[in-house]
């Protein structure tokens, strides 16, 4: 029963961490791995990051964040997000609960203009943007 008790606080916890009521939007944040021409048979690649750290009031839920577009040209393209987490320990009555806290947020865009005599001449280059939401701690 004593697990049972918990799962039901861990949910309960969660919906007033949650809670819509203290949201706010970040974002539109956009990172652009600039354009690069291939003069050779071994290619080019552009690669570039944009980290979002999280201000020590707030936390971010993971499934808010949105991709609002992702654009670009050559082969490979990619668009990723990491997190970093850090962890917490919130306290209710006579629990604590251990939670994986983001702290920060990075977006990642990435292209390649491909290897190879027929690639040469040709460019690559990325764009993706993000947007989403933080909660006050409460």
């Amino acid at each position: 029963m004593k697990l049972a008790t918990r799962g039901i606080l861990g949910i309960g916890l969660t919906i007033a961490l949650y809670c819509p009521a203290n949201a706010e939007a970040f974002g539109p944040y956009t990172v652009r791995a600039q354009e690069v021409k291939s003069g050779s048979d071994k290619g080019k690649t552009t690669h570039a990051s944009l980290r979002f750290q999280v201000p020590n009031d707030r936390f971010v839920d993971e499934t808010k964040i949105k991709w609002v577009s992702q654009q670009g040209t050559g082969r490979n393209q990619s668009c990723s997000i990491s997190y970093e987490r850090e962890p917490l320990r919130l306290k209710t009555g006579n629990f604590e609960v251990d939670v994986s806290n983001v702290k920060a947020v990075t977006v990642t865009a990435h292209a390649e203009t491909g290897s190879g005599v027929t690639n040469i001449g040709k460019s690559a280059w990325k764009e993706c943007t993000i947007a989403g939401e933080m909660q006050e701690f409460k």
